[in-house]
């Protein structure tokens, strides 16, 4: 909601895909083809229940964040369903909890983050409010300016953003600083710059403490080989005491 409220014609649309149903989509418009009067009572139930839920959490969005609010509760597979209803509602991000299974993402947020759509994953630690981001940036791009983007919104102009990389050896120092004044340089707000000779694990864990959130990117635009000698960073954090956001910028955009 903080992220589409920095735009004038922002809105939020909170999406609950319910277990297979008959029908198909109830909107808060109720223009969709599912009418809760023509399910099975069961049926029916749950899916009130979703829509209350929803427009409870609707409600106190518009109120402490100021950001027009939508509810849809839809049936079918979970990844197209997402997909189907973020192009419908003309949605240009989707913002899903991040998941696990067996120590790896779960498949459905990575198919969310490797689909046409930007797409931000979270792991949640508690925090509500994120005054103090940590950016990480490996390389210039739509994923370096989209986390920073995402960033400076969350904090606010009374919190702080710090973009920082990580280098090997000492003479990459002044290319990596000239990397981060140049992505920064695109944002009217004070975002501070970090270069950091050493692993970029070991920096975020060793600084996470002071951060309440770290946003990464989800490392998509590399290889499966790349990926598979060497997990993406948000896969390799563990324990971390702040929030995590893992971002990526819809295939559509590499």
């Amino acid at each position: 909601a903080r992220i589409a409220a920095a735009h004038e014609a922002g809105k939020v649309v909170l999406l609950d895909v319910v277990e297979e149903i008959e029908g198909g989509v109830l909107t808060d418009a109720h223009q969709g083809d599912l009418d809760p009067s023509e399910l099975p009572a069961d049926e029916a139930k749950r899916v009130r229940e979703s829509a209350e839920r929803l427009n409870r959490v609707a409600d106190r969005l518009r109120t402490r964040v100021g950001v027009p609010c939508e509810v849809v509760v839809a049936t079918g597979d979970p990844v197209t369903t997402t997909l189907d209803t973020a192009g419908r509602a003309n949605c240009d991000l989707i913002v899903t909890p991040y998941e696990e299974q067996q120590g790896a993402l779960s498949p459905y947020v990575r198919a969310v983050l490797g689909g046409p759509t930007d797409a931000l994953a979270h792991r949640s630690t508690g925090e509500r409010r994120w005054r103090r981001v940590l950016v990480p940036v490996s390389r210039p791009g739509d994923s370096a300016h989209a986390m920073v983007d995402f960033a400076t919104r969350l904090a606010g102009r009374s919190g702080g953003v710090s973009a920082c990389t990580c280098i090997g050896r000492e003479v990459e120092r002044r290319g990596a600083e000239r990397q981060l004044a140049n992505i920064v340089e695109a944002f009217d707000a004070p975002i501070e710059t970090r270069v950091a000779r050493a692993e970029v694990t070991e920096f975020i864990q060793e600084n996470a403490d002071t951060y309440d959130l770290v946003m990464l990117g989800s490392s998509g635009d590399r290889s499966a080989a790349s990926r598979l000698i060497s997990p993406p960073t948000f896969e390799r954090l563990r324990d971390v005491d702040c929030d995590v956001a893992v971002v990526d910028t819809g295939s559509a955009n590499r």
